[in-house]
């Protein structure tokens, strides 16, 4: 279970604390800096900037310059894991190793958020990287919705801006530009750390102080959780936008909006569960098997939710055969109205299912991090779950009702994205 702790410390970097059993011998460390794609153009760079910090300071940091070799090569050998990903609010940075490694794990984080060497030929040498990268991203339809759904979604908003840019601004990207991004968005004041394992949490905090006091403090403003970047475009309800695409299948959304974040703490909750409604079973959700198995219209049927702290949305999404496109459209919507899904005991089934993933979770170090990042930075709280369990198990019918009430043609959008045949 999801049973986090903020540790106290000397050092000014939150710090989110989850001891596992002994008999678990990894240890996965994390640390989020909110900063993400939709700084881009905030720091007068171009869409995909700092995608690039996921990439590029693994080619050498200030004590650790050799590169690949240098970087992740100590850990690898071991069987040790380290990555690194951006969001359009966060870059993480994140390294699952035995037990023995963790300092050495932690110093090597602190150096790739810190002291990254951003040398000319390790930004040709990434720049490659990342258009090989875009090139699978425009391989298929699946992948190319995805990047696009929120520019088609939200226009200029800068939560609207594609993770890995374009082509075109990757081929023009500068060493100058990478530099002046990490000046202005990289901070101490804006960075948490989580860790879980069989660790000491005092020699925890003591390793984090010191690992993390060479990060530079720049003033700037500070984040610990994910930042609101203005007001979203208007929703225009009952909207169908269809965008061509040259492959050979088509994805289709069908969204409903979320809140911003705001003072009522379950909004991401209950919008959560009415999602779970037509979702929770996998092939045998709602969702599965009316479009997979009673209309055979989509082999993945899936639901989506993407919250921010300015909004978002939730809804459903499908591959097909670019003839079922409007085929699938009207399945959703048969799905939305379907009066089966609302009632008690499909809640309680929910209920169940949610609950039961809950208690039981593994003690998997690097889930674990993971799924308390996502949660601070999606949600602006990390709730454990011996919180939302009982929470949920009173929760009352109307709750979750309320929310699929307003699943209606005036508040939905539906994209198309529609491919050739």
């Amino acid at each position: 279970m999801i049973h986090f702790r903020k540790i106290e410390h000397k050092g000014h970097i939150p710090l989110y604390f989850q001891r596992l059993p002994d008999l678990i011998n990894s240890a996965s460390l994390r640390v989020t800096v909110f900063v993400g794609s939709a700084d881009d153009l905030e720091v007068g760079g171009r869409p995909g900037l700092f995608h690039w910090f996921e990439h590029v300071p693994f080619c050498g940091t200030k004590k650790y310059p050799g590169g690949y070799e240098g970087v992740d090569g100590p850990f690898t050998r071991y069987g040790a894991f380290l990555n690194a990903e951006t969001t359009e609010t966060t870059t993480s940075f994140h390294i699952t190793v035995p037990k023995r490694l963790w300092k050495k794990g932690l110093d090597v984080l602190s150096e790739l958020v810190a002291f990254p060497l951003l040398r000319p030929r390790d930004v040709e040498c990434e720049r490659a990287v990342i258009l090989r990268e875009l090139l699978g991203v425009h391989a298929e339809a699946s992948e190319y919705a995805d990047n696009f759904l929120n520019s088609t979604l939200f226009g200029n908003h800068p939560l609207a801006h594609p993770i890995l840019g374009s082509e075109k601004d990757l081929l023009a990207m500068s060493v100058k530009d990478l530099r002046t991004a990490h000046a202005k968005g990289y901070d101490r004041s804006r960075m948490v750390i989580y860790a879980a394992g069989n660790l000491d949490r005092n020699e925890l905090a003591d390793e984090v102080v010191r690992a993390f006091r060479k990060v530079p403090d720049r003033r700037l403003a500070s984040r610990k959780t994910g930042h609101k970047y203005g007001p979203l475009p208007k929703w225009t309800g009952g909207e169908n936008i269809i965008r061509k695409i040259p492959f050979k299948s088509s994805k289709v959304f069908l969204l409903f909006p979320y809140p911003e974040w705001g003072k009522d703490p379950d909004f991401f909750l209950r919008h959560f569960m009415a999602e779970r409604m037509f979702a929770a079973g996998d092939l045998a959700s709602p969702l599965s098997l009316l479009l997979r198995e009673k209309k055979q219209l989509a082999y993945d049927a899936d639901s989506i939710y993407l919250p921010y702290p300015d909004g978002g949305y939730w809804g459903f999404e499908a591959e097909c055969k670019p003839a079922d496109s409007k085929k699938v459209l009207r399945a959703m919507w048969e799905l939305a109205r379907d009066r089966k899904v609302r009632t008690s005991e499909r809640l309680r089934i929910v209920k169940d299912s949610v609950i039961s993933s809950l208690d039981m979770r593994v003690p998997d170090p690097s889930a674990l991090t993971e799924e308390a990042d996502d949660r601070l930075s999606r949600v602006g709280t990390l709730v454990n779950d011996e919180d939302i369990i009982p929470h949920i198990q009173r929760w009352p019918k109307d709750a979750v009702m309320d929310v699929l009430a307003t699943m209606k043609p005036e508040n939905a959008r539906a994209v198309i994205f529609q491919g050739k045949g």
